[in-house]
């Protein structure tokens, strides 16, 4: 099962940005995207296919090429 995971993080001006990953059991993947809709929308198609955990690394890689 994947889940979004939330980060409040300071960009290099000094202010506060809130980021979102993905993580599972095993992985996890934080500040990819401050889109929660895009984020929300990777996390629903992962748990949809029920994608191995082992290709969360290339879907990750594959979404910040194509979306982020």
């Amino acid at each position: 099962m994947y889940f979004i995971k939330k980060e409040d993080i300071k960009d290099d001006s000094g202010k506060n940005v809130t980021m979102y990953g993905i993580s599972s059991e095993n992985y996890s993947y934080s500040s990819i995207t401050s889109d929660i809709n895009k984020i929300s929308l990777l996390c629903d198609l992962c748990n949809a296919l029920e994608l191995d955990e082992d290709q969360l690394c290339d879907v990750v890689e594959d979404f910040l090429i194509s979306f982020a």
